[in-house]
């Protein structure tokens, strides 16, 4: 999961917990160019629906075909996450 964020550009050190990657991210800037390094990757998708934006926090879902990206921010704490997982397709 590491080497498919740097892929894109992100690099961030995390933990393996539960089969899921997540990170820390140091403030509000580095928060933003995460956000946009993700809207503008290939194969990557922002699903809307599930997303959501308040003036207190935020949380982004991108899907790939195999990944599901996480991106909290709590902008109150100025706390920010990042965490991927592999996408398990229901058949």
């Amino acid at each position: 999961m590491e080497e498919w964020l740097k892929s894109l550009n992100i690099y961030l050190s995390g933990d393996i917990k539960n089969g899921e990657f997540v990170a820390d991210i140091m403030d509000s800037d580095e928060y933003d160019k995460i956000i946009y390094k993700l809207d503008k990757a290939d194969g990557l998708e922002l699903d809307e629906d599930s997303s959501t934006l308040t003036i207190h926090n935020a949380t982004n879902i991108y899907e790939s075909d195999k990944y599901i990206v996480v991106l909290n921010g709590d902008f109150d704490n100025d706390l920010y996450k990042l965490t991927v997982k592999e996408q398990k397709w229901k058949i």
